[in-house]
């Protein structure tokens, strides 16, 4: 069956009804995405179906260029997650806290710094040329062709990990899950990139609502909250 042929035809049987089974829902949003099964991968339990997570089959209609950098250095990619129709919400990023982006930098108090907009796809082709166009404007897009639903949040993600794997596999701190309506401190992102770089631990930063803390600073990945306030 062509791609998109099972998901055209199973839509409205799966609508409404009963949850049909991991492996069911596996191959139809195989089908649904475009997705590649990984070859030679089994999954950790067999019944849930082929492992479809091959973030390297992802293609990218509008991509950024690589990253050269020390990775000793002070370095941060910076992505705001956006719809591509949000054109008005990119550009008053650009015209507010993006510009404060290359004075750290010039300052020294960031080495590098790479700020994108990552996109999903649209199948509105006069907005996909408006996308384009801003890209060419700006060159801070990347697009991802995953159709753009919230949905499809977590392939966005998987996609702009592999991008930056491919890409800048050298860049110290990334800053991610940032919307299109926040406004983003750089100063303060350069102060905690300047006080962690140098550890040499894996860590993530966040917030976790049921914590009793402001945020979380996970070292190796294992939980030990910090108040970051």
């Amino acid at each position: 069956m062509k791609k998109g042929n099972l998901y055209k035809y199973a839509a409205p049987y799966l609508l409404n009804n009963p949850y049909p089974g991991v492996e069911k829902y596996t191959h139809y949003e195989m089908d649904r995405l475009g997705m590649l099964p990984l070859v030679n991968i089994k999954p950790l339990i067999p019944k849930l179906g082929p492992v479809i997570n091959d973030v390297s089959s992802f293609k990218y209609p509008i991509t950024v260029s690589g990253c050269k950098v020390n990775p000793n250095s002070r370095s941060v990619f910076i992505t705001v997650i956006s719809a591509t129709e949000n054109f008005l919400k990119r550009e008053i990023i650009r015209k507010t806290w993006k510009n404060h982006v290359p004075v750290v930098v010039k300052k020294g108090l960031l080495s590098m710094a790479r700020f994108v907009f990552v996109l999903g796809k649209t199948n509105d082709s006069l907005l996909q040329s408006k996308i384009r166009g801003e890209s060419m404007v700006h060159g801070d897009i990347l697009q991802i062709e995953i159709l753009d639903f919230y949905r499809s949040l977590s392939f966005k993600m998987a996609g702009l990990l592999n991008c930056m794997n491919t890409n800048c596999p050298k860049i110290g701190f990334l800053l991610k899950e940032v919307d299109d309506d926040i406004y983003v401190n750089i100063y303060n992102l350069a102060k905690i990139v300047e006080s962690y770089h140098k550890s040499g631990n894996f860590s993530i930063f966040g917030r976790s609502p049921n914590s009793g803390f402001p945020s979380h600073h996970y070292n190796n990945f294992g939980p030990n909250p910090v108040n970051m306030k």
